[in-house]
């Protein structure tokens, strides 16, 4: 029997909203074999849980519940204890900021043993988290992941052969979320259209793709001043010697760029989505300056630059920051629908 914990942070409230939702549907998929644990009230636990605990677990439980509803009683002290305990899986399992929100597999004696990262884009919406939820459910079902999750082996063999299996459904989902034929594209009503593949934000508008006008768009990446995809994380930029340099964002940095380009309003980097899962004020402002020399380097005058400086009198650990492009710079930048 393997163990299923789910660990949150700050901000993944639209996560775990889903995740309340489709827990006891999760469970019943998991079976016998592996048993859901959601971290804050010991009251919302599987159902499968209660029914093979001892006496004594359920006494321990009954007094934790107890404890839990006096000393959070309300839904912002909840939260701040579930991201309490999150932080605690964080260092048990040896996991970082960039594997949250995600599904820790563990064995009985609490050893990691596998990891299921939960994309922002798998709760971004509720078609979206249906997807999910389909696929992971029928990856519970399978008869070899029962076999696997009920089998003797060496912690060294289960987790590689579970992160194996881990990977054919990420790439499952993925695959899902990518087809035009789910009902993550949804039509019409100014929604998406069908055989929508991604959006890319211009100048002037942004725009639906088919796979196919992305492929054509990627290929005339060198064409424009700064261009992001979201897609793969690749990105590209011309200096001010018209050079062009290619990088990698990492997901974090990706969604907080994202978040800047999209609201276009000045902000200080610890209050983005991603920014507000950082531990300390520093730590945000860090992720984005990376984030911003991968897509904006240093040029002259400085007001040819994608994102703008505005100082805070408070100084620099307070500096806002806004997606203000330049009329005589080009930029393309690629996301999700």
């Amino acid at each position: 029997m393997l163990g299923a914990i789910e660990l949150v942070d700050g901000a993944t409230y639209s996560f775990d909203k889903f995740y309340r939702l489709s827990f006891l549907r999760l469970a019943e998929a998991a079976g016998n074999h592996i048993v859901f644990v959601r971290i804050g009230d010991p009251g919302l636990s599987d159902p499968r849980y209660k029914a093979m605990r001892t006496r004594e677990m359920a006494k321990d439980d009954r007094r934790l519940r107890r404890q839990w509803e006096r000393k959070f009683s309300t839904p912002e002290a909840e939260e701040h204890q579930r991201i309490s305990e999150s932080r605690k899986g964080m260092k048990d399992y040896a996991l970082t900021d960039d594997d949250l929100p995600c599904f820790v597999f563990v064995t009985p004696r609490c050893r990691r043993v596998g990891l299921l990262r939960v994309d922002h884009h798998w709760h971004e919406s509720e078609s979206s988290w249906r997807v999910f939820v389909r696929c992971f459910c029928t990856w519970l079902e399978r008869e070899d992941v029962k076999k696997l999750a009920s089998a003797d082996l060496p912690d060294a063999e289960l987790s590689s052969r579970l992160s194996r299996s881990l990977g054919k459904l990420r790439q499952a989902i993925e695959g899902q979320l990518g087809s035009p034929e789910t009902d993550v594209r949804e039509a019409p009503d100014g929604q998406l259209l069908p055989g929508v593949y991604c959006r890319v934000i211009t100048e002037k508008r942004t725009k639906q793709l088919s796979r196919a006008e992305y492929g054509q768009l990627v290929l005339r990446k060198a064409e424009f001043d700064m261009f992001i995809d979201g897609m793969t994380r690749r990105v590209s930029c011309r200096d001010a010697r018209g050079k062009s340099r290619c990088s990698q964002l990492t997901p974090r940095e990706l969604e907080m760029l994202l978040q800047y380009v999209k609201c276009r309003r000045a902000m200080r980097p610890c209050d983005t989505i991603a920014g507000k899962r950082c531990s300390l004020l520093e730590t945000a402002n860090h992720l984005f300056v990376v984030a911003r020399r991968k897509v904006d380097p240093v040029s002259k005058p400085i007001e040819a630059r994608f994102f703008q400086v505005i100082k805070h009198p408070a100084g620099a650990k307070q500096r806002h920051y806004q997606f203000v492009p330049p009329d005589h710079l080009t930029y393309r930048v690629i996301h999700l629908p």
